[in-house]
């Protein structure tokens, strides 16, 4: 069976436009347009025939550009005077006119390399149906979506991790060694693919918030207790003040939690803080009932002050005057064991 014929049958169950190394062509041929570069169109049209009853139309001619990747190196291969010929079913490379340009082929095992005069390998192919399937991609003038898709293209890693749905790329790197026409270029991602980050994120990334410049903009409070034991001066609760611009901190030693005595400490950390610095502006605790109490709501409308409590069942949001409470109970603590005090003095150390 001749040349054209066997890639007619062999194109078809693979990719249309595959590019095939053929011994039995003296020139190359190529079906598409678009992969030509300063198309020369011919004043007659001419038809070949390979055989009787067997003939293609050649519509132009031009020279031709394609990218191939050999052990993760990208080459340019330039085929010369190449012919334009739409009614093949897959492009054809000649053997003969690549071994005059100084490109040596080697055969073995089913697939086919070839080497320039440095003994170095520029590209190969694999054989299929008796004929060898080469991988590559073109550099095209006129662009189409067949082509900026097509799996016959290498292409660094990014675009294959997009390509393939924002899989990992170790995941690519493996298929890469199983599949053939999965060729990557460069092998190391650029920095993290955001999107694929927000898609797992499990909770809605925080808006944006303005950093507190100004002392009292905004005080975090909590609560902590109670205590397994009274302190000397009988106190079970800790009620802890943490100014998110200064960082400065200050406890209030509790008998109890409830809405009158926590309103009490406040109105006596903003008056004495409100002396030496700024008007306090926020206040932010949990959603603890204490908290939202008809005594707190009326003295933040007295006093101008805005409520930001944190989202409903979810206390650890509140994580600056948490944080503050476990660096001063860990204090404490060692303090206590330090001095080996008894542990009813951890409100006065």
């Amino acid at each position: 069976m001749d040349s054209l014929r066997k890639v007619t049958l062999i194109a078809g169950n693979i990719l249309p436009a595959s590019s095939f190394a053929n011994s039995g062509c003296t020139i190359h041929f190529f079906k598409h347009r678009e992969v030509f570069s300063s198309y020369e169109p011919l004043n007659k049209v001419v038809s070949q025939s390979l055989k009787e009853g067997i003939s293609f139309t050649i519509l132009g001619t031009s020279n031709i550009e394609l990218k191939v990747v050999s052990e993760g190196k990208e080459h340019t291969l330039m085929f010369h005077d190449a012919l334009h010929a739409p009614d093949i079913t897959a492009n054809l490379l000649s053997i003969s006119k690549m071994d005059f340009a100084g490109l040596n082929a080697v055969f073995s095992n089913g697939h086919v390399q070839f080497f320039n005069k440095d003994k170095v390998e520029v590209f190969g192919g694999v054989l299929k149906g008796g004929l060898y399937l080469v991988h590559g991609s073109f550099n095209m003038t006129i662009p189409t979506a067949l082509t900026a898709w097509s799996l016959q293209s290498p292409t660094d890693i990014d675009t294959w991790h997009h390509y393939f749905l924002h899989f990992r790329a170790s995941r690519i790197h493996k298929a890469s060694k199983l599949v053939d026409g999965l060729e990557i270029i460069k092998k190391e991602m650029i920095g993290h693919c955001e999107d694929y980050i927000m898609a797992n994120m499990k909770h809605h990334p925080f808006n944006e918030v303005t950093s507190e410049e100004t002392p009292l903009w905004c005080t975090n409070i909590d609560v902590w207790g109670p205590s397994c034991v009274s302190s000397e001066g009988g106190a079970l609760y800790a009620m802890k003040f943490h100014d998110s611009e200064t960082s400065h901190w200050y406890s209030f030693f509790l008998k109890d939690r409830l809405a009158n005595m926590t309103l009490e400490a406040l109105k006596t950390y903003k008056l004495e803080s409100e002396k030496v610095t700024g008007k306090m502006v926020y206040v932010c605790t949990d959603n603890a009932p204490k908290f939202k109490s008809n005594a707190w709501a009326m003295f933040f409308n007295e006093n101008g002050i805005i409520y930001v409590p944190t989202a409903p069942y979810s206390s650890a949001s509140n994580g600056i005057a948490k944080c503050s409470i476990g660096i001063s109970t860990a204090t404490v603590l060692a303090m206590l064991n330090d001095s080996c005090l008894l542990l009813k003095w951890w409100a006065e150390a």
